[in-house]
């Protein structure tokens, strides 16, 4: 059986515009056990792909930010599939049903206390041991089933995955490929928790390897491992992939 273990730490991210109001929280959340502050950040912009890189368990973000809003910050890792939980630390209330409608997993009010943190943190804890256990997820590989058995892939080793009738095919980033007997509905699917984009019915690309994006052409390109590859993208689907950044 392939089991994903439940983290015993909580990694978190914190992105606030007033540089005062970062401190206070990593100072607070280092006082809890088990929970690690990754990084803090006063501009959403470098926090945003801060996010999209490291995946962490829990961002917390004021709404109100010069630029980029807290409700776009969290609007934008939702479209790239980024399974981080978002926690709004904000001192005005009005926000709260917008909050409640982009599913953000709490809404804290400032000034925050220690108190709110950790009712916080033991509620997450608490959707986490409630969550279905993965089966095919082993020692941080993703299953992939094939016509001999299946193999053990880590998501960041994938550049991209393409259509082939009902199977599909994944290329890998030390130039090699891999058929897999799923259709790319279902690959996406699987690949939905992490940073992938589908392009169109018969491609989704890690954004991990997403280097330069062409307006005029309608078209972005991949690289990896020095090589470099480009696809076509129709107008809607290229803004819905520029937006993400």
């Amino acid at each position: 059986m392939f089991v994903q273990s439940l983290p015993m730490k909580i990694s978190c991210v914190i992105v606030d515009d007033e540089p005062k109001a970062c401190q206070l929280l990593v100072g607070l959340l280092r006082q809890i056990p088990d929970v690690e502050v990754l990084e803090s950040f006063t501009d959403p912009f470098e926090a945003r792909l801060y996010v999209m890189d490291s995946n962490p368990d829990m961002v917390l973000l004021d709404i109100n930010m010069p630029g980029l809003s807290g409700l776009e910050f969290l609007d934008s890792i939702k479209r790239a599939r980024i399974p981080s939980e978002v926690v709004f630390v904000t001192g005005f209330d009005h926000y709260t049903v917008d909050a409640i409608r982009k599913d953000a997993f709490d809404y804290l009010l400032k000034p925050v206390s220690l108190d709110d943190l950790v009712e916080m943190i033991c509620r997450y804890r608490g959707r986490l041991s409630r969550k279905p256990v993965q089966q095919d997820i082993c020692y941080g590989k993703l299953k992939f089933n094939t016509l001999q058995g299946f193999f053990l892939l880590d998501v960041s080793d994938i550049v991209y995955a393409q259509a082939d009738g009902n199977y599909s095919v994944v290329y890998l980033n030390d130039g090699t490929t891999k058929i897999i007997t799923q259709n790319l509905g279902s690959i996406d699917e699987r690949l939905a928790d992490f940073s992938f984009f589908r392009m169109d019915r018969s491609i989704i690309i890690n954004l991990k390897y997403l280097v330069h994006i062409n307006r005029r052409e309608q078209a972005c390109t991949l690289a990896f491992n020095g090589a470099s590859i480009d696809f076509l993208v129709n107008r809607n689907r290229l803004k819905q992939l520029i937006d993400l950044f």
